[in-house]
């Protein structure tokens, strides 16, 4: 059976997601001053071209990723009180695994040192 082509939508959601992913690493790794679009875009296997049509900078870059981090937040929260009535017990619980989710070396240098 033939492989289905992508299409171009799914093409740039591909392109833009390497990106994300590449510069998720990277950031992790050396910083987001540590890192530059080129780097980004060595471990992505893109182009320049790609990277200005999805983001105008690297700064951009970083604004998306914050915005994952930020709905990822979100979603965990809520899965952290399901079922809990107790708004001390939520608090607890959430502070427990926010503290938990915090170590994590992305989470560390990203969002809470750059």
């Amino acid at each position: 059976m033939a492989e289905m082509r992508r299409t171009q939508a799914q093409r740039r959601a591909a392109t833009r997601a390497a990106i994300l992913t590449a510069a998720r690493e990277l950031f992790a790794e050396h910083g987001y001053h540590g890192c530059s679009i080129d780097t980004i875009l060595i471990r992505a296997e893109s182009s320049k071209g790609a990277f200005y049509h999805h983001f105008r900078d690297k700064a951009a870059v970083l604004e998306a990723l914050l915005a994952e981090f930020e709905e990822e937040g979100v979603r965990r929260a809520k899965e952290w009180s399901a079922g809990i009535t107790s708004p001390l017990e939520i608090i607890r619980i959430s502070a427990q695994n926010l503290l938990a989710w915090c170590t994590d070396p992305y989470i560390r240098q990203v969002v809470l040192t750059d």
